[in-house]
């Protein structure tokens, strides 16, 4: 399994992606959070998907289905989303957890897009040898974190949200998976509201030490940090540094994984 991180923002995106970084990518001036599965497997569509695309040389006809985690703007662009089915002679399929559905459906009316409403905590084939679980997440508009497991590999991706949820966690228990991608909105430090839905790089040591109990991820697996907000977070490198002492890993815009 392959994943490229087309965007790792949280919502306080740089200005200066208008200008100096308008067709390159930077570590500090990150996209609206997404990534891409085996190059046709997009996982979230927000502001930046297209450029960030464009700019990693992705052809949007390469992308046929669409996972998002939620419907704020900042990772659901509806335009986007149509740009991407127009693209290409084939339906795009387009997922999201089952309330999402009469939204999505209304926002998209018209498009060349299929819409899945996926039920919470029951596991769907996507493909050959490919399966999605949507489990619960603590946020809002329609929230879902995703269990992939694509050719004997796992991901679990998890922005947005803060902590994993009782559901999710029994869920996950004993899966043993290969990589998580972390919601890390929040920087290393307390006291910020937003951890009501969004983690601090303090709470996903918290959570890590449990996670490894009770073998949701192997010892081996890559635990990756996204969604981050540069207003909260020093510097890529600053956040590299800290973030390695706990054998975490800092996503950045355009980073290609294979597990």
């Amino acid at each position: 399994m392959k994943i490229t991180f087309t965007g790792t923002c949280a919502r306080d995106y740089s200005p200066l992606l208008q200008t100096v970084y308008k067709d390159c990518l930077d570590k500090d001036a990150r996209r609206s959070s997404g990534a891409l599965i085996d190059g046709h497997i997009q996982i979230d569509c927000g502001h930046h998907t297209l450029d960030s695309l464009r700019i990693q040389n992705i052809p949007q006809s390469d992308i046929d289905m669409i996972f998002l985690t939620h419907l704020h703007d900042d990772h659901y662009n509806p335009d986007s989303i149509r740009s991407i089915a127009a693209a290409a002679d084939r339906r795009l399929k387009v997922y999201a957890q089952a309330a999402a559905v009469p939204e999505l459906t209304q926002a998209l009316e018209g498009a060349n897009a299929e819409i899945i409403g996926l039920t919470l905590l029951e596991k769907v084939q996507i493909g050959e040898d490919a399966y999605v679980s949507a489990l619960p997440a603590n946020h809002t508009r329609f929230p879902a974190h995703y269990l992939f497991e694509i050719g004997g590999k796992k991901l679990y991706y998890a922005t947005d949200g803060a902590w994993i949820m009782y559901d999710a966690l029994y869920y996950l228990w004993g899966q043993n998976v290969d990589m998580i991608v972390f919601d890390a909105t929040c920087g290393d430090y307390e006291g910020d509201f937003r951890v009501a839905e969004h983690n601090s790089i303090r709470m996903i040591r918290s959570m890590c030490r449990s996670l490894k109990k009770l073998n949701v991820y192997k010892k081996d697996a890559l635990l990756y940090l996204s969604h981050i907000a540069p207003s909260l977070h020093k510097s890529h490198e600053e956040t590299v540094e800290k973030a390695q002492k706990s054998k975490l890993l800092v996503a950045y815009d355009g980073l290609e994984v294979e597990i």
